[in-house]
């Protein structure tokens, strides 16, 4: 997830259903932690998740958040003026699946769901690295620190090949049956008190 909401936004559902209902662990990996725009956000990310039933602490990139550029190439000089280079963004993605080797990697649309630049970037880290983390050869210090991973499956947001269609209004045995949108719009959305306006 981009920013410290984009998980309950763009994959409403998706947490409380894997995390609870399916007892699945969960672990969202954030590319900002907004310390340059809103250092506060940290604490509505973890009143998010543990609201969906998220326990795991969740990891943060120490990239900077900025919304006024519109294209991933755009985003990825935008990072670089602050002195990270989409090679260095990628080796950090590659490093968390090596690291905790998920079964699957759900990422944001290659388009940016409504165009959004750091989306774009950072789902484009994430194909870019599912392609190259499991070749030892690829930024090799974190091949040799943690091993190398094939991530067995991938999901992109929107993507329009091969579509998987998730029905998150089927109610649950948890949360007294909601169901694992309303669990999503009703308690991990409302968490993130300082984006309640205008979304």
């Amino acid at each position: 997830s981009s920013h410290s909401d984009d998980d309950q936004l763009f994959f409403a559902g998706l947490l409380p259903y894997y995390a609870v209902e399916r007892d699945y662990q969960v672990l969202v990996i954030y590319l900002t932690d907004h310390y340059n725009t809103a250092p506060g956000r940290r604490h509505e990310v973890l009143t998010g998740l543990w609201a969906v039933g998220v326990k795991t602490y969740p990891i943060f990139g120490h990239y900077e958040d900025f919304g006024d550029a519109t294209t991933a190439e755009e985003a990825f000089r935008k990072f670089a003026r602050y002195g990270h280079s989409q090679e260095e963004m990628t080796n950090f993605v590659v490093e968390q699946l090596r690291r905790f080797k998920p079964m699957v990697a759900v990422g944001h649309d290659l388009k940016g769901e409504y165009g959004h630049a750091q989306h774009r970037a950072y789902a484009k880290m994430l194909t870019d690295a599912v392609e190259i983390s499991g070749d030892a050869a690829c930024h090799p210090e974190s091949a040799d620190q943690y091993g190398t991973w094939d991530v067995p499956k991938t999901y992109i947001h929107l993507y329009k090949e091969n579509p998987i269609v998730m029905d998150w209004d089927q109610p649950m045995k948890n949360f007294n049956g909601m169901t694992p949108y309303q669990v999503s719009k009703k308690l991990g959305f409302p968490a993130h008190v300082s984006q309640q306006k205008g979304w």
